[in-house]
C-alpha cells in the first residue's frame, strides 16, 4: 500500500479524515506531520542557487554545467523517504499536514511516492473563518480570511500538478452525507466492502473536531455574527474562491451549479502556490 497524504486548510476536517483513515486502514501516522514541506524549501533553494550561478552553469569547464538540476531535485527525495521508513517501518502511512505549505508542497512528493494518494479536506469559507475566529482569537479577521483563500487557491494549482489519485472531501458532507464520502474515499483508497462499512460507522459516530452547529445548520453570510465591515472583508478576500469552488453565501451552503461555475477561476492564480520547476 502507498502513503496517504491528508491536506487542507485548518478547520476543514483534516483531523476526522486522518483518524478515520488510520482506523480503517491500520496504517501508521502521527497526529500531524509537518515534515515533508521541507522539500518545498529545498526545491526553492536549488532553483535559486542555479539561477544565481547561471554564468558558471553555462561554462562547460565547470562541474555545475554538467549537473542535471532536475535529477538532483529528485535525488533529494531519498532522505525524505528514508525518514518516513525510519519512523513507520515502511513507506505506507497516513500523513496529515494541514495549511498552505502542505498543500503547496504535495505535488513534489510524487517524486518519492509516485503511487501515493491525496485527500484534500475542504469546507466553505464562512464556516472555516467562523471556526478559526473562535479557536484562534489572537489572529485578526482578515488574517483568517486570507489563510482560507490562499489554501484553496494553492490547492487549485497543486491539483493540476498531481498525477496520482486524489479526492476532495467537504467537511459538510462528512456530517450530512457520510455514505457519499465513504464511496468517494473507497474508490481512491481502494477500500474493500468491510473497510467501507467500518469507515461509515466511524463517520456516523465520530464528529468533526469542534464542528458543533457549524455543520448542523449552515447560515447565510447575513445571519452570522459578523459586522458589515467584516462581511465586506470576507467578500473581498474570499469571494472569488467561494465562487470558484461552488459555495454559496446563503443558507444552502453549496451554490446551484451553473455553466459559469464550471468554468470559473480559469485565470485565477496565487503566487504563494509557485513551487518552482519540477
Amino acid at each position: 500500500m502507498e502513503p496517504i497524504f491528508v491536506v487542507g486548510s485548518g478547520r476543514s476536517g483534516t483531523s476526522i479524515l486522518l483518524n478515520t483513515i488510520r482506523k480503517t486502514t491500520g496504517l501508521p501516522g502521527h497526529g500531524e506531520g509537518h515534515f515533508y514541506p521541507v522539500v518545498l524549501m529545498l526545491n526553492r533553494a536549488v532553483n535559486e542557487y542555479f539561477a544565481r550561478r547561471k554564468r558558471q552553469a553555462e561554462n562547460p569547464n565547470h562541474m555545475l554545467h554538467h549537473v542535471d538540476a532536475a535529477k538532483f531535485r529528485k535525488a533529494m527525495m531519498e532522505p525524505v523517504r528514508d525518514m518516513y521508513q525510519e519512523f513507520y517501518g515502511s513507506t505506507a502511512f497516513v500523513d496529515k499536514t494541514p495549511g498552505l505549505d502542505g498543500i503547496t508542497a504535495i505535488p513534489l512528493m510524487q517524486r518519492g511516492f509516485p503511487g501515493m494518494k491525496v485527500v484534500f479536506a475542504k469546507r466553505r469559507g464562512i464556516e472555516v473563518v467562523r471556526s478559526a475566529v473562535k479557536k484562534f482569537p489572537h489572529v485578526d479577521f482578515e488574517g483568517h480570511c486570507q489563510s482560507w483563500a490562499k489554501c484553496m487557491a494553492a490547492w487549485r494549482v497543486s491539483r493540476a500538478r498531481l498525477q496520482c489519485d486524489f479526492v476532495e472531501i467537504d467537511q459538510f458532507e462528512i456530517a450530512q452525507n457520510p455514505e457519499k464520502v465513504v464511496r468517494d474515499l473507497g474508490v481512491v483508497l481502494r477500500l474493500d466492502d468491510e473497510q467501507r462499512a467500518q469507515m461509515l460507522g466511524f463517520f456516523q459516530n465520530d464528529r468533526p473536531q469542534s464542528s458543533g452547529d457549524l455543520n448542523a445548520t449552515p447560515k447565510s453570510i447575513d445571519e452570522v455574527e459578523w459586522t458589515a465591515e467584516e462581511i465586506a472583508t470576507f467578500r473581498e478576500v474570499c469571494g472569488e474562491v467561494m465562487f470558484e469552488f461552488g459555495y454559496s453565501e446563503g443558507a444552502e451552503y453549496f451554490a446551484a451549479p451553473t455553466e459559469d461555475t464550471a468554468d470559473a477561476g480559469d485565470d485565477f492564480d496565487d503566487e504563494s502556490a509557485d513551487v518552482g520547476a519540477d
